[in-house]
């Protein structure tokens, strides 16, 4: 596989599973990248159940070892101290080095990830917690894959689809709310309107929660996952709250829903 002039791979001959004869499994959500030096992918045990763990690992494999006379097994990069789940690794621009995320513990979804850099990847891979600090709690006070509201607005960056206008949706759809939950806390939430909203006139209410609850409902309101606008266009108003124990609003609120 080499990458061609626009930048796109090209395969030269059959396809290679790297994990066949292995007991992992791929976790394409969490991320992979492809340099001249090989691969770097997220992968789980799939003896491991995962009810009781979210533990994944950053596996590399090289180039060289991907032939068909003999493929070396992949190799975990381990991180002292972290046992949590890994995600978002990539190659610098030669390939030599690599970075990627990963958090402390595996029972919990919402720890502050980690920034992990592997300075050298082909020479028995060493890798280095990034800002780490002496009691572990890191010495960045920010998540590096969190979600984050600063005050009451949002202002969107880019759009791959143009806000959903070639579906005939548009951003007005789209509200933030922000009440008082339990125990005073502010809570924020999302209203989605159906494109041919009227004001003035009743709807039905959808209540959307999502899971976790070490998750979050941002400013994605039409993607292939959990699409709130295919409720909207069925005529509901639907209202998307991020409850306690939501990330992106500290690491405290994320945490109060711990044995609730």
């Amino acid at each position: 596989m080499e990458p061609s002039h626009n930048g796109q791979f090209e395969f030269f001959d059959d396809p290679i599973n790297v994990l066949e004869g292995t007991a992992l499994e791929l976790s394409a959500a969490a991320g992979f990248d492809v340099s001249r030096s090989g691969i770097l992918f997220v992968a789980r045990q799939s003896t491991v159940k995962q009810r009781t763990t979210f533990k994944h690992n950053v596996y590399y494999i090289t180039k060289s070892s991907l032939t068909r006379l003999g493929i070396q097994k992949p190799s975990a990069l381990i991180v002292a101290g972290l046992e949590g789940a890994s995600s978002s690794p990539v190659f610098s621009p030669d390939g030599q080095s690599a970075a990627f995320l990963q958090k402390p513990k595996g029972l919990y979804e919402d720890d502050k990830s980690k920034i992990v850099l592997v300075p050298n990847i082909d020479v028995v891979p060493i890798t280095t917690e990034v800002v780490a600090s002496i009691e572990g709690k890191g010495s960045w006070a920010l998540s590096p894959d969190g979600y984050m509201v600063e005050g009451r607005e949002s202002k969107m960056l880019s759009s791959a689809n143009s806000n959903g206008a070639p579906f005939g949706l548009h951003s007005s759809q789209v509200e933030e709310v922000h009440y008082q939950g339990a125990e005073d806390h502010e809570i924020h939430a999302w209203v989605i309107k159906p494109s041919d909203f009227v004001a003035g006139k009743k709807y039905p209410l959808l209540y959307a929660i999502h899971g976790g609850p070490s998750n979050a409902w941002i400013d994605i309101w039409w993607d292939g996952t959990w699409n709130l606008a295919v409720f909207a266009e069925q005529g509901y108003v639907v209202f998307a709250p991020n409850i306690t124990g939501s990330t992106g609003f500290g690491e405290e609120f994320a945490k109060r829903a711990y044995n609730d």
